[in-house]
């Protein structure tokens, strides 16, 4: 995420200052997010054995941004390289298409998806670098189709 962020800032021909303080903003932000969810994801064991313990339930106590960050551990790498071909899928789609397509610049919902449910659960149905690649198809297609849905849906 850092060099897509970094090599769309060079893109838009910002100056160096907007490049290197951009890039940076992103390593912070990514930063931040590990360390919240690490945070987060301590907080909510203690308050799952605390009502596992309490009324004898089990359970997990879900939350999208720990689930997210934990991902970026494990599946940091894959996860940037949906996200960024996912990324150019949806901007040739929304660009190649004659009916009206919207262009989405929702990047946390994309996140969340790769990381919570998208590589992880794809990657024990497909084996190697097809995981990638149907990821990638997936997430660019949503994100041309899910504004549209959703602006006919709620005009």
């Amino acid at each position: 995420m850092v060099l897509f962020s970094l090599i769309g800032l060079l893109l838009q021909k910002k100056g160096i200052s907007d490049v290197i303080s951009g890039t940076l903003k992103t390593i912070m932000g990514f930063v931040i997010l590990t360390a919240g969810a690490g945070i987060i994801a301590y907080t909510l064991t203690i308050f799952s054995q605390l009502f596992e313990h309490s009324f004898h339930i089990q359970g997990v106590v879900p939350n999208t941004d720990a689930m997210a960050a934990l991902a970026q551990k494990n599946y940091g790498t894959e996860t940037a390289t949906i996200m960024v071909l996912g990324m150019l899928i949806n901007i040739a789609l929304a660009a190649s298409n004659a009916i009206k397509v919207h262009l989405s610049d929702r990047t946390s919902y994309a996140l969340y998806g790769c990381d919570a449910g998208g590589y992880p659960v794809c990657r024990r149905l497909v084996r190697g670098d097809g995981v990638v690649a149907i990821g990638a198809v997936i997430l660019g297609a949503m994100m041309v189709i899910s504004p549209g849905y959703l602006a006919a849906v709620y005009p």
